[in-house]
């Protein structure tokens, strides 16, 4: 699965019809940028934006994955504010060994979980304690609301 980071990339390239705007919002590169968005491409098998001389144009998959992330944090967001005092905040996983990659077989689930490992800063791969750790923290912090927790060993940073 991609990164949350990866997602976000995509977003502000949507929102901004640009690459060169998003990456300025986004505080990175072209270069970075456009990396994050190989990655979705990678995954999804399909493109999903279309360069153009003056800006880009998502494809369908791009339009469908970019809101998809954009509402999760909206969704999370809007509730915090309508369900107050109730808190409402979301965990974002990465990549995680459940299981749900065995499909892949030894040897690719071995090889995806060997790249995804020495591309992101915690230089492992995510296990269900991970995700189970910050939901407790996520459930006992009171103060916590309106968020989406990326636990994804900092995939979403780079």
């Amino acid at each position: 699965m991609f990164s949350m980071r990866a997602l976000e990339c995509l977003v502000a390239i949507v929102e901004q019809r640009s690459l060169t705007q998003a990456a300025a919002v986004l505080h990175i590169s072209q270069p970075a940028l456009s990396h994050q968005i190989a990655a979705i491409e990678r995954e999804l098998g399909t493109r999903v934006i279309e360069r153009l001389p003056r800006g880009i144009r998502p494809t369908a998959a791009g339009l469908a994955a970019a809101a998809t992330n954009a509402a999760v944090d909206a969704i999370v967001a809007g509730l915090a504010v309508e369900l107050a005092p109730i808190r409402v905040n979301a965990i974002a996983p990465g990549t995680i060994d459940t299981g749900a990659y065995d499909a892949l077989g030894d040897e690719r689930k071995a090889a995806l979980f060997q790249a995804r490992s020495a591309a992101n800063p915690a230089r492992r791969i995510g296990t269900a304690d991970d995700v189970a750790a910050a939901a407790l923290a996520v459930l006992t912090n009171g103060f916590l609301t309106g968020v989406s927790i990326p636990v994804d060993g900092g995939e979403h940073l780079v």
